[in-house]
């Protein structure tokens, strides 16, 4: 299955909020699903669950933690370490 991924917005405390392009939560609980492998297998890392419905893929070089949850969608959240254009580079190559 293919997604049409796109940034939405930026926030300053380093949210990053991406569509999937489906127009229903199941559509966007695969596409975040299909996002994550994908990064995981391209960079070689290995995905973690940090929290509640919370991952980082560990060996992405980048330490961002990826969030879905039916209210915001697919969200990124990106450490103050790291600037916003950096993160949404690293994000569009995969999309």
């Amino acid at each position: 299955m293919e997604f049409q991924f796109s940034i939405e917005r930026c926030t300053e405390d380093g949210w990053i909020f991406i569509s999937g392009g489906t127009a229903s939560d199941y559509g966007e609980q695969n596409a975040f699903a299909y996002l994550l492998k994908k990064i995981e297998s391209e960079t070689g890392g290995t995905i973690e669950e940090v929290g509640e419905q919370q991952y980082r893929i560990k060996g992405d070089g980048i330490k961002l933690i990826y969030q879905w949850d039916g209210l915001f969608g697919i969200t990124v959240i990106r450490p103050d370490n790291v600037e916003e254009a950096e993160a949404v580079a690293f994000l569009e190559k995969f999309f």
